[in-house]
């Protein structure tokens, strides 16, 4: 009997192929968005991490009054202070990021790794896949040691069986591998290769760079935690009160070290959408099944006249509908699976991604999602129209022209304007949550970030200290790169700092000004950078008053500094800024004093969203580092000399990796979160638009052909082309302005919501509301021309004779 309705629905879906291919690749559309959606929530959210009890797994640290959302790393000092703080509560880690230059084969080979502590590994109950980990002695002797991810052992040494043991050459200096980590494994984010941390005698050098890793003991809370990080700080403020003003400790779940509250809040933000274009496919083909109900009135009507009980006719109906869903799951789900291709292709491409333990397959859990998904579609876009289906064709009869039939009134007819709205409505809240979108992204584009790319390629480099051993090593090479790139052909300037506008992260310190009380709380935070005298030049920006710097700013001689516009309004405006003193890190152990001499136009050195901080520059000259960027302009386009640079930096030292990178991209990273939520919304939004076309015309079309008999007697009786169309437009317009509004209702205040969750991008206005609106009166009105174009070109006898 089952078998028996399968082989009739199969052969009334392939009856009407145009129908049932618009019907799959509605349902298809809307529930692959669903999958896809789901599977970056099962990666990025769900799924727990991949260590020992990750529920009791914390990151701790300070906030600072200026960046409340962000948990700073601590000293060594203050590491080995919290660990005895608690003792017997939980043991504490810590690590700290370092990037990595590979040089011991041919290939020089950049990656990520980080400074761990002897006892992280233990803390994130990871055991070592072959020999060991990092020690305390390790850690206490500086021991030149390294523990390589099973990842980097099968790319780079294909699996050497003697790797343990085995020499390598990492920032210019030999270390030996120990151990080998478990497939899949990174922390914190995509790190290869983990080095001893130097804080076992809470001697490490530099700013605090201990991000704080702990496992609370079984019987221990977060809150005792906090208690007691809380009870440590107040007495580090008495002894210290300078360091700690403004500040307090807390603590977080570890998974937040890779998904922030607010990515998260995105996401589900972003899944929340996908459910309402869900939804509006659901309505696209429940518009859709009624018209092809409409169309089958007759032969529903043969079917209950020849003994069809109305349960068989819903049965008969819903099997097809049925059908129809489950190739549309099957599709959805190959569509899903590509555009998870597509976004980890995309990630790699930007040298950004999620840690290479994340995985975005579909699971038991995104299954058995995709499963009520799919029975949710199949019923809301099935079940309505068979009963009313069943019930017309039940209390019908065979006359075609009658009404009581499945035509334009009776059941159906009430079915079709609620479907319509709801189309509408949905679209409408959709398309402005889209837009918005799409609209507050694109004003974070290069374009916007105040350089000018064209022509310009970058590279990060680190001259390490194992060939580099002084300072003065280190400026020697950037000279020799800077008379290598200014002697070729293509290179109209270049220049060596250590900041990059517009990029994904510039450093900020301390400034205040020389003789102006110390202020209360929080220090004002200010990007400083080291650049050198052709900075301006490169980059294409502008001197706005004063000088630049120049041969007259020695390594020797006095310290002075070039502010930006927004660092001159903060202290009175350009010229009032000039020759004034100000100094930088007070509160640190070697503060500087520095005479502003130049004030140039505003620097974009911020995340992208972020309040844009003032700008400092400095002499490189003065204030030479061992990372720096160098940034080339040539005469040709960057693609082009993208190869030559990559020359040039391999002539100048054969063992440092040199990524070389157009400037756009380096750009584009920075704004990389708002692009691919742009990305993904651009999507959403061209599904989103040809459901609600689709949808509007169906329906409409069918609704404007079934009173093809009505315009046949009304042109008869002398009615003209005009009025019959204001007839027409009518009744499409009301439903239209009804969805509108609703439409308008939801979506104005969730695209608010929606874009709140990134920074930087402002809600719904007028004009993207207007836009769509536009877009959907134009879709309703072509739904309803072309169709009624047809029907009134239909002689009225022929239309008299029809039904």
């Amino acid at each position: 009997m089952i078998l028996a309705e399968v082989r009739s629905a199969a052969r009334g879906v392939l009856r009407q192929p145009g129908f049932s291919v618009l019907a799959i690749g509605v349902l298809s559309s809307g529930l692959a968005c669903a999958i896809f959606m789901m599977a970056m929530l099962n990666g990025f959210v769900v799924r727990p991490l991949p260590y020992l009890d990750p529920d009791r797994l914390l990151h701790a640290g300070i906030y600072d009054e200026g960046y409340p959302d962000f948990l700073a790393p601590v000293t060594g000092v203050d590491l080995l202070q919290i660990r005895k703080q608690l003792g017997g509560l939980a043991d504490v880690a810590s690590f700290g990021r370092v990037a990595i230059d590979l040089t011991d084969i041919e290939r020089p080979y950049p990656t990520d790794g980080a400074y761990v502590t002897a006892n992280l590994f233990a803390v994130l109950g990871v055991a070592p896949l072959k020999g060991r980990g990092i020690t305390e002695e390790d850690e206490r002797d500086e021991a030149p040691v390294a523990v390589v991810s099973y990842e980097l052992w099968h790319a780079r040494y294909a699996d050497d069986p003697d790797i343990i043991g085995r020499k390598i050459r990492i920032n210019g200096q030999t270390r030996e591998v120990v151990g080998v980590m478990p497939k899949d494994f990174s922390f914190p984010t995509k790190e290869t290769i983990w080095l001893p941390a130097r804080t076992s005698l809470g001697s490490q050098p530099g700013p605090p760079s201990n991000w704080i890793v702990l496992r609370r003991n079984e019987t221990t809370t977060q809150s005792a935690i906090d208690g007691e990080l809380t009870s440590w700080l107040n007495h580090a403020m008495e002894i210290e009160p300078e360091k700690f003003k403004g500040k307090h400790f807390g603590t977080e779940p570890l998974a937040n070290l890779n998904v922030t509250p607010g990515m998260r809040s995105t996401l589900y933000l972003m899944f929340t959408a996908v459910m309402l274009a869900l939804l509006v496919a659901c309505a696209n083909a429940g518009n859709l099944m009624v018209t092809r109900v409409i169309q089958r009135r007759h032969e529903l009507a043969v079917r209950a006249a020849l003994g069809a009980s109305r349960s068989q006719l819903i049965q008969h109906l819903l099997f097809e509908g049925f059908l129809l869903v489950t190739t549309a799951v099957g599709l959805a789900f190959l569509i899903a699976k590509l555009g998870v291709v597509w976004l980890l292709a995309w990630f790699r491409a930007n040298d950004f991604g999620p840690a290479h333990w994340m995985r975005f397959d579909i699971d038991g859990l995104a299954l058995l999602f995709v499963l009520g998904a799919a029975l949710a579609t199949a019923i809301i876009t099935s079940v309505p129209p068979a009963l009313s289906a069943s019930r017309a064709a039940v209390a019908g009869n065979l006359h075609e022209g009658a009404k009581g039939v499945v035509g334009t009134s009776g059941s159906l007819a009430t079915l079709i304007p609620l479907l319509v709205v709801g189309e509408v409505a949905l679209s409408c809240a959709l398309l402005i949550c889209v837009a918005t979108m799409i609209r507050g992204i694109s004003s974070l584009e290069p374009e916007s970030r105040g350089v000018n790319p064209e022509n310009l390629s970058t590279v990060k480099v680190t001259a390490s200290q194992g060939k580099y051993v002084s300072l003065n090593d280190v400026q020697a090479f950037y000279d020799r790169v800077r008379d290598a790139f200014s002697s070729e052909a293509n290179v109209s300037s270049v220049t060596v700092g250590t900041i990059a506008p517009g990029s994904f992260y510039n450093p900020t310190r301390d400034v205040v000004q020389v003789g102006a009380p110390m202020p209360d709380g929080a220090l004002p935070q200010t990007h400083v950078g080291a650049v050198d005298d052709h900075f301006l030049e490169t980059l294409g920006l502008t001197l706005l008053n004063g000088r630049f710097f120049d041969s007259r700013d020695t390594a020797t001689g006095a310290l002075v500094a070039v502010v930006d516009r927004r660092f001159a309004d903060r202290f009175g405006g350009i010229t009032s800024v000039l020759d004034r003193q100000f100094q930088l890190t007070p509160k640190g152990q070697k503060p500087s004093t520095v005479t502003v001499v130049g004030v140039i136009a505003p620097l974009s050195l911020d995340v992208a969203g972020e309040a844009s901080q003032p700008a400092l520059l400095v002499p490189y000259r003065q204030t030479p580092e061992r990372t720096a960027r160098i940034t080339v302009r040539t005469r040709i386009a960057a693609d082009s000399f993208v190869p030559r640079f990559t020359e040039i930096m391999r002539t100048l030292d054969p063992e440092m990796p040199a990524p070389v990178r157009d400037y756009a991209s380096v750009i584009r990273g920075g704004i990389l979160i708002q692009s691919t939520v742009a990305k993904w919304f651009n999507v959403l939004g061209v599904v989103s638009l040809i459901l609600a076309g689709a949808g509007i015309y169906g329906v409409t079309s069918v609704s404007v052909s079934r009173r093809t008999r009505e315009i046949g007697v009304r042109r008869a009786l002398g009615a003209n082309n005009g009025s019959l169309l204001r007839s027409l437009f009518s009744r499409v317009m009301v439903w239209l302005a009804i969805g509108l509004l609703i439409g308008t209702a939801i979506g104005v205040p969730y695209a608010r919501v929606l874009s709140g969750s990134l920074r930087g991008i402002a809600g719904a206005d007028a004009v993207v509301v207007a836009t769509i609106i536009a877009v959907l009166i134009a879709s309703s009105v072509l739904a309803v021309a072309l169709p009624a174009r047809r029907a009134l070109s239909v002689d009225p006898m022929v239309a008299l004779r029809q039904e």
